[in-house]
């Protein structure tokens, strides 16, 4: 699907150097994509390469296993989900799939809550990443914000369950 005129806004619309990832288990590149491109836009360890936990390195080889189509972590409150959920996002937007162009969309209650929690957070992680606002495109809307990925036609939306 071609975005017209705003592939022009993406300085650098080549796939990224996590394509010579391939020897990796599907885990393995979200883990080292994670760790390498996000950083958290606020609280606790703002700034810095976010760090996972063990739990979360689980979690993510546990939900990418072949033939695994839905996951839930149940977290307790301040315990860095919105940032974990809006990196593993991105992981998957960038990163794609082998069957086309990756959708990844944010679901919440009410599209405020879906921009608020995990879009916001994923947004503003690519915007302070050079290497990937480089090679991505935000779109802002009241009603229509996105991220586009022009080498792989990646998309990351934010809706309500509505």
């Amino acid at each position: 699907m071609s975005r017209g005129n705003a592939a022009l806004y993406a300085s650098d619309p080549t796939p990224g150097p996590w394509e010579r990832w391939r020897n990796h288990s599907t885990a393995g590149r979200y883990i080292r994509f994670i760790q390498t491109y996000c950083r958290p836009p606020k609280g606790q360890g703002y700034g810095q390469p976010i760090k996972l936990g063990a739990f979360q390195k689980q979690f993510l080889d546990e939900a990418l296993a072949e033939g695994i189509n839905t996951a839930v972590m149940p977290t307790p409150s301040g315990n860095g989900k919105s940032t974990f959920g809006g990196a593993v996002a991105i992981a998957a937007m960038f990163l794609g799939n082998d069957t086309g162009a990756p959708q990844v969309p944010i679901i919440a209650t009410t599209l405020g809550q879906a921009i608020r929690s995990v879009y916001g957070v994923a947004a503003s992680m690519v915007r302070t990443s050079p290497e990937l606002a480089g090679r991505s495109v935000i779109f802002t809307g009241v009603s229509t914000p996105r991220i586009w990925t022009p080498a792989n036609d990646g998309l990351m939306f934010p809706i309500s369950q509505d």
